[in-house]
């Protein structure tokens, strides 16, 4: 069983679309489903993860758009031989090329379909128009990351898909994590965009030192939002010496910082599908801070999986705090839930039943 995966790109910038794909094709392969990748020529090359997987790069040649005459053309020649092919981006043009090869189309949301993912810039209201979108998605299978995620969308264009199914995003859940780090760094893996709420999160670190706490803090992700990132730099200036910004990082490089997290945050200023860093913090048995706008974090405080916050400074510093305190309160209950429910061969076999229904 062959399936193509079309993306825009597989570089850092891509952010946690790229590690999404990684360990998606990870667990495919595990589950023994060959993936292969076509993507676009990006500014960076691929993470070198990628090597792992037979991959075709195109030139793209409008880069808002994501335009590939070439991409286009293959696709049109090779699509055919896939099980099925399977598209991760639903605002560039290589959607549109898969959608039009001859093999059944699978929609990974990514989160892109709920109604405030599709409201937050106006111009996406002229693109969908662009898009086709409804079209698209009539001849399509959408996967969801998370009930919740599938609910809402199902209220705007997600609603006209043929048909939809629910399968978390995956990770790499080492059997024996690693041990806890009392002096490792307060970690948020993410972009420093407003959707992201970094904002929030400096600003509780703020609090924090000022009532005494002692720690050290490390963002790691690109400045998609230049303004928004002066923002967070200015607000940051009282902690110098205190949090450092990294900027975007190789994958592999991400997760070993993250391994070694004091604890991670997932702020979330809206109400994102699933929180890929959430995630990967369980699966190494790091006490996760998670935002409860995000849409599977109420699952998952429920679980006792993670601590959730409200959108805040005030309640993130709490949560924090809190965690200092009890590190172990979440940290095995969300590995542990990660093995059951986000391990690679979990998530491979959900797969691999899907792709036995499509066609």
């Amino acid at each position: 069983m062959i399936v193509l995966h079309v993306i825009p790109g597989l570089s850092a910038a891509q952010g946690g679309l790229q590690g999404a794909l990684l360990n998606l094709c990870r667990a495919q392969q595990a589950s023994g489903i060959t993936p292969v990748i076509a993507a676009l020529h990006e500014d960076s090359p691929p993470d070198a993860a990628f090597s792992a997987f037979e991959t075709h790069l195109f030139d793209c040649t409008f880069r808002p758009t994501g335009a590939s005459r070439d991409m286009k053309d293959w696709l049109r020649l090779h699509a055919d031989k896939y099980q099925a092919v399977i598209a991760h981006s639903l605002w560039r043009d290589p959607l549109l090329y898969a959608a039009e090869a001859a093999s059944p189309l699978i929609v990974v949301a990514h989160g892109m379909l709920d109604p405030e993912a599709l409201g937050h810039r106006a111009w996406r209201k002229l693109w969908r128009l662009r898009m086709k979108l409804p079209d698209v998605l009539r001849r399509a299978t959408v996967v969801y990351t998370c009930a919740a995620e599938q609910q809402r969308s199902h209220t705007g264009p997600g609603g006209s898909a043929k048909t939809s199914a629910v399968i978390p995003l995956c990770v790499d859940v080492p059997a024996a994590p690693p041990d806890q780090s009392p002096d490792g760094p307060i970690m948020v893996l993410g972009r420093i965009h407003p959707r992201k709420g970094t904002l929030e999160w400096v600003r509780a670190l703020c609090l924090m030192a000022q009532q005494g706490t002692g720690f050290t803090a490390m963002h790691a992700g690109p400045a998609e939002d230049r303004a928004y990132a002066r923002s967070v730099y200015a607000a940051a200036e009282p902690l110098q010496g205190k949090l450092i910004f990294k900027g975007a990082l190789p994958y592999s490089q991400a997760q070993a910082l993250l391994a070694r997290a004091r604890i991670v945050v997932a702020p979330c200023a809206v109400r994102e599908n699933f929180g890929m860093v959430i995630a990967e913090a369980m699966a190494n048995a790091r006490p996760v801070v998670a935002g409860r706008r995000g849409l599977i974090v109420p699952e998952l405080e429920a679980a006792g999986a993670v601590t959730g916050a409200d959108h805040e400074p005030q309640a993130y510093a709490a949560a924090m705090r809190a965690v200092f305190a009890h590190p172990e309160r979440t940290a095995m209950r969300g590995h542990n839930f990660a093995s059951r429910h986000y391990a690679l061969p979990v998530v491979g076999a959900s797969w691999r039943g899907l792709l036995g229904t499509v066609g």
